[in-house]
């Protein structure tokens, strides 16, 4: 069924693909694309994003993908939601569609990987996003790691 998502620039009208939790390895030549492409486009946005879960745990663990993971995770600030959907035309350039979006979690999808923006919204004592809660000190200063032979962002002290 499709559905809408209304940017600055006009609705973005997408449907829906079904995710391959836990049946899909990661293609970290693919995924390694997509992040570079992505990591462009959000740093030219300005917004406050960076690497997280598995992919942090891979970048700094593994200097690398983790073999097993299936995809690719960033952390969007929820101050900074509107400005990343305002992106999504400028992600369908680059060859990513929108896969799945409810206001908490957005995954795009590109030469079958996805990434997954978690939207983090402050609480008492830190973040949250969709049941992942990070405390505050972390998301006090934002980090940066160097993963892929470029810088990425990340949280505080990871």
């Amino acid at each position: 069924m499709m559905q809408t998502i209304k940017t600055r620039s006009g609705d973005y009208h997408f449907e829906p693909v079904h995710l391959y939790h836990g049946r899909k390895k990661i293609d970290k030549k693919v995924s390694r694309e997509n992040l570079l492409i992505i990591r462009d486009i959000l740093n030219k946005s300005k917004l406050r994003w960076g690497l997280i879960f598995g992919t942090l745990l891979g970048a700094l663990r593994e200097k690398d993908f983790i073999d097993h993971d299936e995809d690719t995770d960033i952390y969007i600030f929820n101050e900074d939601r509107k400005k990343l959907i305002d992106n999504v035309f400028e992600f369908e350039k680059h060859g990513f569609r929108v896969a799945r979006y409810d206001g908490l979690l957005m995954s795009i999808i590109r030469n079958g990987d996805y990434i997954d923006f978690y939207f983090f919204k402050k609480v008492f004592f830190g973040r949250n996003s969709n049941g992942h809660f990070v405390p505050k000190v972390f998301f006090s200063t934002q980090s940066t790691i160097i993963f892929l032979e470029v810088e990425f962002p990340t949280v505080h002290k990871p």
